[in-house]
């Protein structure tokens, strides 16, 4: 029997894990991920806290260095003070002493100098400031010094300081020089930003020197003994501002020619040009003596003196030297001899030429030559004006035209320049014949010179870019020099000097210089025609110039050859009495550019 039957096995239940594996996987996953995410949240606030530090020691850095230039700008603003105010004692404002200035031109003050102060929090940027702490070390005497000015007045105080009038320099025993040191200036300056600082420190040269001329008392210093003529051309020489009442004098006189001359007269009270028309006169005269017209000529003279007194003159004259400054005139000297030859009709001489003409006197008038105008004085102040050796004028006489129709001049012998003027200067006092501060200058220049060059130099200023000459500069070489300069110091060379064009300061009442060859000459470029120089002059050879230049040096000139005839044709000085040290005026502080030691003090350090 068969049988079919069927086996039913039974259904095999499968189970999938896979949703497990897939939580495990994403909770591995989030904790990767966040793990990433807070390590680069660390790595950002890290990175955040590192650049917020560096900025923070960047700012600190910055104004660590704000806090140097800040530090070299006060102790050079405290040189260019005056160190007395006002220079001159008035009544009701007594003279103060600035003690800060005092401080870094003594010495010994100046070796226990120290400085420190801090700029607050937010005076420069808010959350910044800056400490600064200054010293001076090794500080040394230098030739360079000075004392007061005899002729100053000064309060008691500064008496330790003050030359007494009439006594020799060096028997002086007990006075403080002024300046004439040179040390290192230490600057210590921590800036801080926020919970930042950083410190740096800097060491620089230092010097206090005296910058004063050789020579700076005179108009004019003609160190040789040889024998020098001033004939054709022009020499002036004015020895002080004419004051307003003269000025006012010249000018009515320069009228009562314009008058005889029937010229139109110049409005313009300015001395040369309110002169013009007493220099037509001359002209003219001249004119008429090339034409053999003597008569002619005196008649001018005789036409002009009815019309001019000289009272009004002496009378100003009287009132005006009693309330000059002697420190503001400057002196002519010669070791050697002078000889002045006047002009056929002498300005100065004017109120003379007019007093010998009337129908009283018996004096025989001077008169001068053609094509001289020389002066070495200011007009009408002539016996005034201190002359120091043989120096004469040159001249002629007139029978005076009240006596009758004159003749030809007739020549005499020379005569010394003034009254005032002493011949035996020199031979009697023999420590003088060389210009004042000059051995200074040739014995100590080569070591002491802040500035050195073995090139050849060309030093051209403009408005905007002016020559900076502060201290003393040296170059062996020739030095080629024009335009605008500022500053206060000495350009000294041991060959020759080119004036390439016109040397003014930028600022007439601050800046000055002084231009020294001590080996050649001052030269102006033949390009050049009209040349103004306001600067001291001094140079071993004179200036040297063409026939057809002129040459207006306000300053002075001091030269061991003057050499005339290869000067200029045309030369006027007028004195500058800005070139004598008063007041300490002329002492300057140089700090030098480069640095000895510039270092940063360890790294930034965060406040607790």
């Amino acid at each position: 029997m068969s049988c079919n039957a069927t086996i039913h096995r039974p259904h095999r239940i499968v189970t999938s894990n896979r949703g497990g594996y897939t939580i495990f996987l994403l909770f591995i996953v989030i904790t990767v991920v966040s793990i990433l995410a807070m390590s680069i949240y660390q790595l950002i606030s890290d990175a955040t806290s590192v650049t917020a530090k560096h900025a923070e020691s960047r700012a600190a850095y910055y104004l660590a260095e704000a806090g140097l230039h800040k530090a070299l700008f006060d102790v050079k603003n405290i040189l260019a003070k005056p160190l007395v105010v006002p220079r001159r004692p008035v009544e009701g404002n007594p003279q103060k002493v600035n003690k800060d200035v005092l401080e870094l031109l003594d010495i010994e003050r100046a070796r226990r100098w120290n400085r420190s102060y801090t700029v607050e929090d937010d005076d420069i940027v808010k959350g910044g400031s800056f400490s600064i702490y200054m010293e001076l070390l090794d500080v040394a005497s230098t030739p360079f010094s000075s004392f007061l000015d005899p002729l100053d007045k000064v309060p008691p105080y500064l008496e330790p300081y003050h030359l007494k009038r009439n006594v020799e320099q060096d028997r002086q025993l007990g006075l403080t020089p002024l300046g004439g040191w040179r040390g290192k200036l230490r600057i210590v300056v921590t800036g801080t930003y926020r919970r930042t600082s950083r410190t740096i420190e800097s060491w620089r040269s230092f010097q206090v020197v005296d910058v004063t001329p050789p020579g700076a008392d005179y108009t004019l210093f003609v160190q040789g003994e040889e024998r020098e003529y001033l004939k054709e051309g022009r020499f002036i020489l004015s020895n002080l501002s004419v004051p307003g009442p003269v000025r006012a004098q010249i000018l009515n006189l320069a009228k009562s020619v314009n008058e005889v001359l029937r010229l139109d007269i110049n409005k313009d009270g300015e001395d040369e040009k309110s002169l013009a028309s007493v220099k037509r006169l001359n002209q003219k005269m001249d004119k008429l003596m090339q034409k053999d017209n003597v008569e002619e000529a005196l008649k001018l003279v005789h036409t002009l003196s009815k019309s001019a007194s000289d009272r009004k003159v002496k009378d100003t004259l009287d009132r005006l030297v009693l309330s000059l400054d002697p420190r503001d005139w400057g002196r002519v000297r010669t070791n050697g001899a002078l000889f002045v030859h006047l002009p056929f009709f002498a300005t100065d001489d004017i109120i003379n030429y007019f007093v010998d003409a009337s129908p009283m006197s018996r004096r025989r008038p001077e008169i001068g030559f053609l094509g001289c105008e020389n002066r070495l004085h200011d007009p009408f102040l002539s016996i005034y004006t201190l002359f120091e050796g043989r120096i004469y004028k040159v001249f002629r006489r007139l029978r005076p035209i009240a006596l009758g129709p004159s003749t030809e001049p007739s020549q005499v012998p020379p005569q010394r320049y003034t009254i005032n003027t002493k011949m035996n200067y020199p031979r009697m006092r023999p420590k003088t014949k060389i210009p004042t501060l000059l051995k200074r200058l040739k014995t100590n220049i080569k070591e002491y010179a802040q500035w050195k060059s073995n090139k050849q130099r060309r030093l051209i200023g403009t408005k905007d870019r002016p020559i900076e000459l502060n201290g003393i500069f040296l170059s062996n070489k020739p030095v080629y020099i024009g335009g605008f300069f500022t500053g206060r110091g000495l350009l000294v060379s041991r060959a020759n000097i080119h004036i390439t064009q016109s040397l003014l300061p930028l600022d007439k009442k601050k800046d000055r210089m002084g231009l020294v060859t001590l080996t050649g000459s001052v030269r102006l470029s033949p390009k050049t025609n009209h040349v103004k120089l306001h600067s001291a002059i001094y140079a071993k050879h004179g200036v040297k110039g063409t026939n057809s230049q002129y040459l207006f040096l306000e300053g002075n000139l001091i030269v061991e050859h003057l050499k005339r005839k290869a000067m200029p044709r045309f030369f006027i000085c007028n004195y500058n009495s800005e070139l004598k040290n008063h007041l300490a005026d002329n002492i300057v502080g140089i700090i030098a550019r480069p640095t000895i030691l510039h270092r940063e003090r360890g790294r930034y350090t965060p406040k607790s």
